[in-house]
């Protein structure tokens, strides 16, 4: 594709307009699905962490052990085992009981534990996992004693596979979407342009038989906006060129024959002074210059009658 003309220029400017609110408008979604879709889990952890530190609380005495006992017990029965991990941690951030039993004994080293061990808050982190390396988020909730002490914190890990693979399908979605209004602009400014360029292909070939000497022709005016007005423009140009070259033939031949008639009649007076017996000398050098010199003139006037009849198409060449 020739991008110098209007159809590239078209086509390319058009195109990367719209390439890059479709690019801006697909990341702007994505971001968005992404992050709603975050602060849902996110927000259902919360709120499952609080209502479970609530009721496991009242569980809860004065001794290490009836913590302990009780986590376990509560770890037994969670019923949310297939999509979360349940795990007590103690004041030193090592897991006590986990409902996958392999997490048991280890330091996840995770912000969430520090802070809610620190702040007493319900904190929330999601990133990679420094054990496994895999995209989770977990919410971590204090559990206190029924004095008020900080024994341990409920944390609530879950992976973001799930989160990850539906903000990938919606963005496969967005890009089909996308590349289908890029598909469907392209082609709508693809007709658009047509009905301007091809209008102009034929008034530049009209331009150019006009160049050529094909004075008079006429463009059919097939639009009535900018394009007619370009075509009025140039029949009149045209019609007025034809006007023009017509008035000047017109002139040329009408002088070439009223100069034959003097010419003719200066040619018969100068041979016939040439043949006087009683013109010698200098004035029969200067008749004979005379003669020549009308002769020249005549051959230059027909000259010029012929070139009239071939501009107006009267002018038969015949080959021997």
């Amino acid at each position: 594709m020739n991008f110098k003309g209007i159809k590239g220029r078209w086509l390319v400017n058009g195109i990367a307009v719209v390439l890059f609110v479709v690019v801006i408008g697909i990341t702007a979604f994505s971001v968005a699905i992404y992050n709603y879709n975050c602060t849902a889990a996110r927000t259902g952890l919360e709120n499952k962490a609080q209502t479970a530190t609530e009721f496991f609380t009242t569980y809860v005495s004065k001794t290490y052990m009836e913590y302990y006992q009780s986590a376990y017990r509560y770890t037994e029965s969670f019923e949310d085992k297939d999509s979360l991990e349940l795990q007590f941690v103690n004041g030193r951030g090592r897991v006590e009981v986990s409902s996958y039993g392999i997490s048991a004994g280890s330091s996840p080293g995770t912000p969430d534990i520090a802070q809610a061990l620190e702040t007493g808050e319900i904190c929330s982190w999601q990133g990679k996992s420094p054990s496994t390396g895999e995209r989770i988020m977990s919410v971590s909730a204090p559990v206190q004693y029924s004095d008020g002490s900080i024994v341990g914190v409920m944390r609530y890990v879950t992976s973001l596979k799930l989160v990850d693979r539906q903000v990938l399908r919606v963005f496969l979605i967005a890009c089909s979407v996308g590349f289908f209004i890029i598909i469907i602009v392209m082609l709508s400014n693809m007709y658009f342009i047509k009905t301007i360029t091809e209008p102009i292909h034929g008034l530049t070939g009209l331009a150019k038989q006009i160049a050529e000497g094909s004075y008079g022709i006429q463009a059919v005016k097939k639009y009535d906006d900018e394009i007619g007005d370009l075509t009025d423009a140039i029949n009149e140009m045209s019609a007025k060129i034809s006007k023009a070259e017509s008035m000047q033939t017109e002139f040329i031949s009408s002088v070439s024959h009223e100069l034959r008639t003097p010419l003719t009649a200066i040619t018969g007076w100068s041979e016939t002074l040439m043949y006087d017996s009683e013109i010698k000398g200098d004035s029969q050098r200067g008749l004979a210059i005379i003669s020549k010199e009308t002769a020249r003139l005549t051959k230059m006037v027909e000259e010029l009658l012929e070139f009239t009849r071939i501009q107006d198409g009267r002018f038969n060449l015949n080959i021997e």
